[in-house]
This record gives structure tokens, sequence and C-alpha cells, in this order.
């Protein structure tokens, strides 16, 4: 007698189920150092992020305080510049890297 569908669906085993198992969850306290590395790391984010987004959309408003560095450094070797001409350039460099 030849197989049929329907014999063969009867005969095939079928897989025993069995009931979900249950674990008990335990209510975990923040200890003082899981606080810290979760303050840490949303710090760095948020610094890492602020810098980024700072970085696309701000414009360098900074003057270029290089021409004022030269002149101050070529005074310090000339021995012909005055020291009313250093102590200028010393206070315009000043007032430029602010």
């Amino acid at each position: 007698m030849p197989r049929t569908r329907a014999s063969y669906r009867a005969k095939k085993k079928q897989p025993e189920t069995h009931s979900p198992v249950v674990v008990p969850s335990v209510p975990s306290t923040p200890s003082l150092t899981s606080s810290m590395k979760q303050g840490f790391g949303f710090g760095l984010g948020s610094s890492i992020a602020h810098t980024m987004v700072g970085s696309m959309f701000q414009r360098s408003t900074k003057p270029d305080c290089q021409p004022i560095q030269k002149d101050y450094e070529q005074c310090l070797v000339d021995s012909e510049c005055s020291k009313e001409r250093l102590g200028k350039l010393y206070t315009d460099l000043q007032q430029c890297s602010k």
C-alpha cells in the first residue's frame, strides 16, 4: 500500500513542547562606580557631540595672531628694538590671544 501524505503526517512524531522557564529578576541597585561610569560616558558623548556640531556650524572668529607673534619674536632678537615697542607688542599679543 503506497503512503499518502495524510498517513505520513499522522505517523510523524510531534515535537515535545515544554513550558517556558520563568527566571526571577533580581532588582539591581546602582552602585557608586556604575553611576560614575554612566555619568562619565554621558559627559564624554555630550562633549564630543558638542564639539562636532560646533565645528560644523560655527565660524572661527579668533583673529590671526601670527603676525604679532612674529614681530614680538623678532623684537626679542633685535638689539635695536625699544622696551616700549616690546611692551606694546606683548600687550597686543595678549589682547589678540584672548
